[in-house]
Formats: C-alpha cells, sequence, structure tokens
C-alpha cells in the first residue's frame, strides 16, 4: 500500500478561535481586538451609526477568548461609548477628558479603500486634533478591561460585555500602553475643538 504523508509539517498551526471553557462572570483584562463602523440594521433606529468592538482575554485560563460589543451612536447609549473610550486610558481625568474629546470633535478614521467586512468597516485610529494625517489614537491592540456576565442568544449560553472598567486593581492597563499614542501630550482643555465664534463664521 502507497504511503502519503503531509506535504509540510503543520502540527502546530492552529485557527487562533478560541477553543477552551466559557469564562465564568467578572472582570477580565484583555486587548481590544477589533473596532468596525457600522451601521443599525433593523428596529426604531435602523440606519444609525454604531461601532462593533471585539475585546479579547490575554490571560489567565480564558486567554484567548474573544466578545463582541455594539456600541449604538444614540444619546441614550452613549454612557457605553463614554465608557469603552475611558477604559483604554490610564484612568486620569487628562486622558479621559482627551479621548473623548478626540473622538466627538474629530471622529474616526476607517481603513481606505476598504470593503465593509461581515462586521462594518474597520477602525484604524480616533483623529487627534492635529488632523487625520496625525498618528492620533488607535483603539485595535489598546489593554482594557471589562467585565463579562451571561447571556442567552437563540437558546444558547454566551457571555457578553457588562460593562467597560478603568482603575480597577486586578486589570490595570499596561505601563506603556498611553506613551506611544501621544494622548498624553495634551490637556484635555487644548483637545477640545470648540465650535467657531459667529465673527469667523
Amino acid at each position: 500500500m502507497p504511503v502519503i504523508k503531509p506535504k509540510g509539517d503543520w502540527r502546530d498551526e492552529e485557527s487562533g478561535a478560541y477553543s477552551g471553557p466559557m469564562p465564568k462572570a467578572g472582570p477580565y483584562r484583555g486587548v481590544v481586538d477589533g473596532m468596525w463602523y457600522t451601521t443599525i440594521k433593523k428596529g426604531a433606529n435602523e440606519g444609525e451609526d454604531q461601532y462593533v468592538v471585539s475585546v479579547k482575554i490575554n490571560e489567565g485560563p480564558y486567554k484567548g477568548f474573544r466578545t463582541l460589543h455594539n456600541l449604538p451612536q444614540l444619546k441614550q447609549n452613549a454612557w457605553s461609548t463614554n465608557q469603552f473610550l475611558y477604559a483604554m486610558t490610564d484612568g486620569s481625568d487628562k486622558q479621559k477628558e482627551a479621548l473623548k474629546n478626540w473622538f466627538y470633535d474629530n471622529g474616526v478614521d476607517v481603513a481606505p479603500d476598504t470593503d465593509a467586512e461581515k462586521l462594518g468597516i474597520p477602525v484604524r485610529k480616533i483623529i487627534s486634533p492635529k488632523g487625520p494625517n496625525a498618528k492620533g489614537f488607535e483603539p485595535v491592540g489598546k489593554p482594557i478591561g471589562f467585565i463579562l456576565k451571561k447571556d442567552s442568544y437563540d437558546g444558547k449560553d454566551r457571555m457578553i460585555v457588562d460593562r467597560f472598567i478603568v482603575g480597577l486593581e486586578d486589570v490595570e492597563p499596561e505601563e506603556d500602553s498611553a506613551s506611544e499614542d501621544g494622548l498624553g501630550e495634551f490637556a484635555p482643555e487644548t483637545t477640545h475643538n470648540p465650535e467657531p465664534a459667529a465673527a469667523e463664521q
């Protein structure tokens, strides 16, 4: 009988999909694994802007577990967006105000010439006051703290983000996470871009 062997030694290749046990409810330290711009697909707010974020646990027995969280851009859900922004900072009022102002004043930069993926158009950065060509704040890859809770969808149990957290001892961000993005260079009052004065309009 002829012997057929694999063409390569791929025994260590993995899909990257999490295959461990379902995490327990509680706080976790992780990383922003992806962020996409899209719109709400159905319901009373169909067509309104929305961001989808993916967060991944990056340590402990549930390392590699990912979950998605929607951030509808509606007034009644704004607290959730702000909570997400705060959780990517060092917890100081200066950085929280700066990143919030960058987001609301300048918006986000999406990947150019990129077709929408299943989850939307990838977000590259939150634009800084220096403009769209500056480095800005890149959310993907940033350390983040979050609390998971149990939920059920289509008859199956799952773990979802209950809320994002900052300043919790168990989920402190990495020491140099803010130094690379330039966010600390600006005091909150210098990051806000107010509307032009009447004489300038």
